[in-house]
């Protein structure tokens, strides 16, 4: 005997549309990045006044090619390029922040500071459809010095590594 069973799916319309959100008009969208940085950029984000975030950034080595592997940690025991820095909340719109990379290249230390500045924020009720942010990012490098001019400055008597 051959019986056809036939059932009817509806799926649910647009989330927001069901929940039917109450409150201010103007409420401003919160977290729309859950950080202030995504990945290795900056994103609108900030965080709330003296609040202090605090980033330890790092590139892996060789995670499992032929000197990966759990001799050396899987990349952790390689890491070339480490950055250390602090952001700080003056407000609940400005940061500024400070930082310094370590990195495996001709810049061996890397000095940063930074200014963001949130001066439009995105509603609720897309009054204001978008967040827009002013970043000021300053970098001072240390390159790493050539044989050659170790060699000078030891012969003036003046060596620093």
């Amino acid at each position: 005997m051959l019986s056809i069973i036939s059932l009817k799916v509806v799926a649910q319309e647009d989330l927001d549309k069901m929940i039917k959100l109450e409150g201010p008009k103007n409420e401003k969208v919160t977290a729309t990045f859950k950080s202030g940085n995504l990945i290795n950029l900056k994103t609108t984000e900030t965080i709330h006044r003296n609040e202090m975030d605090f980033r330890v950034d790092h590139r892996f080595g060789d995670i499992g090619g032929s000197a990966g592997g759990a001799k050396n940690f899987f990349g952790l025991d390689n890491s070339t390029d480490i950055r250390i820095g602090f952001d700080y909340g003056l407000t609940d719109n400005i940061n500024i922040g400070i930082a310094r990379a370590k990195g495996a290249t001709e810049v061996r230390q890397l000095y940063e500071g930074n200014i963001k500045y949130r001066f439009v924020e995105q509603t609720i009720d897309n009054s204001v459809p978008v967040s827009i942010a002013f970043l000021e990012a300053q970098s001072y490098p240390r390159w790493r010095l050539r044989k050659k001019n170790i060699q000078r400055q030891v012969s003036n008597g003046s060596a620093t590594a």
